[in-house]
């Protein structure tokens, strides 16, 4: 019953390795796919222990998403939980995802930085 991350990246190859080797400490197998990246981010990635799903082409987050889960699905990963190549996303925080799939079938998280989000960003949040 594999549990699975899939990490869509396009040039994250300075951030790649260190967020698969971190998610790795949690999940099973992790899927990058490298959305048409013009750096290394597929060697960094595969170098670190991940699965490597490339698009010739950049396709957009969604069609990497999409090709990831896919994958995954394929694997028989029994779950999926997507990360972000850059950073954002605490990897520490993939147990307690995984710990409510057994309750439910789909789990989302959000940010939520409060006071401690800069300002600027919280602007920017309201107007999107």
């Amino acid at each position: 019953m594999p549990s699975m991350a899939v990490i869509p990246a396009r040039n994250e190859s300075r951030t790649i390795g260190q967020i698969v080797k971190k998610v790795l400490n949690y999940v099973d197998e992790v899927i990058v796919v490298d959305d048409g990246s013009a750096d290394n981010t597929s060697n960094e990635a595969e170098k670190a222990g991940a699965f490597i799903v490339k698009h010739a082409i950049n396709l957009g987050k969604g069609a990497a998403l999409k090709t990831g889960c896919d994958f995954a699905a394929r694997r028989r990963a029994t779950s999926i939980v997507v990360m972000d190549a850059d950073g954002q996303h605490m990897p520490q925080d993939i147990p307690k995802f995984l710990n409510k799939l057994k309750e439910y079938d789909v789990v989302i998280g959000y940010r939520d930085y409060g006071k401690t989000m800069p300002v600027v960003f919280r602007i920017g949040n309201r107007i999107i």
